[in-house]
């Protein structure tokens, strides 16, 4: 009897330990179950992090690239406009697309960081800081592609308007001449030169504005071509502003010179000319006057001679005045002062030549 009571408590001994070992194995088996699962769903949040943050690194990277290559800086009005309205999407699609899948990246990539059974959260955290470097980067570029267009835009409207009045004043230029050698003329058109050269320098600024904006742009052009042809537009312009500027100074040096030469000129003719009427009405009254005995033909003679005298007194100053006109007429270049300017020189050597021939005539009819 006590024997089978011995046996009867250790059976259930036995049964109480197979049922704990049971519970102890349903529980393992629950908590590696929940242990997998966790895993997969780990691995599925960091696969989905992983898929999209990749996609959208990968348009990033696309999206820069063709800013390099898509968008040159040049000064080609529709291309301007072009490039700004290309950035304006491109900008578009960052602030109301692109913007939120970002957030919702870096939310996902601070879950995982948190989570102490994720591994590898070193490689999360290098990952993301890349990614947001390059999304820093694409921002600041296309920010900076409206600047380059919009200041090439400034550029090209700034070499118009210079070019506009570049032409309007080398017209107004062009019209100042050494059409005459008065004084007063010459003196008004000092005084246009004078005028031209304080609008040249007042432009200066708007110059040196279009030259730092070109300067900028070239250095910041990724294709050499549009580089170049900023160059070369900044270097046509330049050049007419200093000829331009050049060729003011030279029209002023030569007025200057003209009018140096034309006041000698005019005061040395006007000398010729009273010295010529001098003469002429000394002659024109021997002409009138009657001869009445030989003392009358004696001392018509004696004027005569001195009338020769002093026309022959003259000829070096028809010299003179002969160098001056050679000058003027070389200095300018003006066919009308030119013809004018010799015509009054021809006509004061004539009148002097006519003089000393009938000087001549009378002498000899005198003598006779």
């Amino acid at each position: 009897m006590k024997g089978s009571v011995g046996q009867s408590e250790q059976t259930q001994v036995a049964l109480r330990e197979i049922s704990s070992m049971q519970q102890r194995y349903t529980s393992l088996g629950s908590f590696l179950r929940s242990k997998d699962e966790k895993i997969n769903t780990d691995s599925e949040k960091l696969s989905e992090w992983d898929l999209q943050r990749d996609s959208l690194a990968r348009w990033i990277s696309n999206e820069t690239k063709r800013l390099n290559t898509d968008y040159p800086i040049t000064l080609v009005n529709e291309v301007i406009h072009t490039n700004v309205e290309k950035a304006k999407r491109l900008e578009e699609i960052l602030v109301k697309e692109k913007q939120l899948e970002m957030e919702e990246i870096r939310n996902k990539a601070r879950l995982l960081m948190s989570e102490p059974s994720i591994p590898g959260t070193s490689d999360i955290v290098s990952s993301q800081k890349a990614l947001e470097i390059d999304w820093e980067k694409l921002n600041r570029a296309v920010s900076t592609l409206k600047e380059w267009n919009e200041n090439a835009e400034v550029l090209l409207e700034g070499l118009i308007n210079l070019d506009k009045w570049l032409i309007q004043k080398e017209r107004m230029m062009s019209a100042i001449g050494t059409v005459n050698i008065d004084p007063k003329v010459i003196d008004s058109q000092l005084i246009q030169i004078e005028l031209l050269r304080s609008e040249l320098e007042d432009q200066s600024a708007a110059r040196n504005k279009v030259n730092e904006l070109a300067h900028n742009l070239v250095a910041e052009s990724t294709i050499s071509a549009n580089a170049q042809q900023i160059v070369s537009e900044m270097d046509t312009l330049n050049r007419r502003w200093v000829s331009f500027h050049d060729e003011l100074e030279k029209k002023k040096l030569t007025l200057q010179k003209v009018k140096e030469l034309g006041l000698n000129f005019s005061s040395k003719q006007r000398d010729v000319k009273m010295q010529l009427i001098g003469v002429a009405e000394a002659v024109e009254q021997i002409s009138r006057s009657p001869l009445t005995s030989k003392s009358d033909v004696d001392e018509q003679l004696k004027i005569l001679d001195e009338s020769s005298r002093r026309s022959s007194e003259i000829d070096p100053q028809l010299e003179d005045l002969k160098m001056l006109v050679n000058l003027i007429c070389e200095i300018t270049q003006n066919h009308s002062l030119q013809t004018d300017i010799r015509e009054q020189l021809n006509t004061t050597v004539q009148t002097a030549q006519e003089l000393k021939k009938k000087i001549e005539v009378l002498t000899f009819l005198l003598g006779l």
